[in-house]
């Protein structure tokens, strides 16, 4: 009984067409695709800073001494020190996506989206020191340095990103609108990703260490346009923005090596203090911008709904399972938004027809 009434329903799947649900594969345009990472590393510390005065080595040297006035020798002075890596970066990204697009049900469903944000090109990345002091004065210069108010010192470049990625986790479903054009639809999504990220960076008088940011969460909208193509392929251009939160990491770390540091006066020499500090923590931002065109083949074949590579029974046991679950792909014919025997049926049309 089973197989006359498939035989009854590739009958009238031979007499019947419809808009099928229809699945691609694609790869970024790096030369028309721009990304903009902008993305903060600060590391919070505590400790002291001291002159670089030695009464052999380093006579002449800033001791800094406690207090607006007097005192004597070289002391310590109590201090917390923000170390902010800053990078700011304009790239051409590369990378690729999976997809399915079906136009008689209105929807787009993105899977396994993936962009190397840097494409290969490391980034430069930038140091500014945010201290905290008590109030002390130096000699050798003379000044006077109040406390109480974050004072930041700009160190300059101090390393690279050496990679930056976003990496869709899970599948993500849009809406398709249609537009006055019959083969250009814009689109609707929501992904869910996470950005990786490795930042190299080189502290005075330090060697470079590398620091892995991985798995940082981020919400990713997507709006876009997708235009069907002559040839049955797909262009698609993708703007998106996507944050992350901040991410705050404890740290239970030896002190870090003794850090030169020139501080400002107000004339033109500087006063040379030596900083040493503890690490305490690590908190990550980071927000990347990306503007990506995508030109995408059709991949896979229908009749195999179950995408096992194989056109059998359990294809269409996974169809039946999407049509009672009115999962949009299962809409394959007139009328759409509406699931009937005719979705059944234009099914059945491609198990019949098979895969290549």
């Amino acid at each position: 009984m089973i197989h006359s009434n498939f035989a009854v329903f590739a009958v009238i799947a031979a007499t019947t067409t419809g808009a099928i649900a229809q699945s691609f594969s694609g790869q970024v345009e790096s030369a028309s695709s721009q990304a903009s990472i902008n993305g903060t590393a600060e590391v919070a510390t505590v400790g002291f800073l001291i002159g670089d005065y030695d009464p052999v080595t380093n006579p002449g040297g800033t001791q800094t001494r406690p207090g607006l006035f007097g005192g004597s020798g070289n002391n310590p002075i109590p201090t917390s020190a923000d170390f902010i890596i800053n990078t700011d970066l304009q790239t051409q990204p590369s990378g690729g996506v999976s997809l399915e697009l079906s136009t008689n049900a209105g929807s787009i469903r993105f899977d396994g989206l993936f962009v190397d944000l840097l494409n290969g090109s490391p980034g430069s990345t930038d140091l500014t020191v945010r201290l905290l002091y008590n109030t002390f004065n130096t000699i050798n210069p003379s000044f006077i340095y109040p406390g109480g108010t974050p004072f930041e010192v700009d160190v300059g470049e101090v390393g690279n990103v050496s990679r930056a990625e976003l990496i869709q986790t899970e599948p993500g479903e849009g809406m398709l609108i249609p537009t006055a054009d019959p083969d250009v639809f814009d689109f609707t999504a929501t992904i869910f990703a996470e950005l990786n990220l490795t930042i190299s960076v080189a502290l005075p008088d330090s060697d470079p260490v590398d620091n892995e940011f991985d798995a940082l969460p981020v919400v990713v909208p997507l709006v876009g346009q997708a235009e069907v193509l002559a040839d049955g392929s797909l262009r698609l251009t993708i703007q998106a923005v996507a944050d992350s939160d901040p991410a705050v990491i404890p740290i239970d770390s030896e002190p870090l090596p003794p850090i030169p540091l020139e501080l400002p006066t107000l004339g033109t020499s500087t006063a040379s203090v030596l900083l040493n500090l503890t690490p305490e923590s690590l908190t990550v931002d980071a927000s990347v911008t990306v503007n990506l065109t995508i030109l995408a083949e059709p991949s896979g074949c229908l009749a195999d709904w179950n995408n096992d590579g194989q056109v059998n029974f359990f294809d269409i046991v996974a169809y039946l399972d999407d049509y009672n679950s009115q999962h949009p792909s299962a809409d394959l014919a007139e009328p759409f938004g509406v699931f009937n025997f005719f979705d059944i049926v234009a099914f059945l049309d491609l198990y019949n027809q098979g895969c290549p």
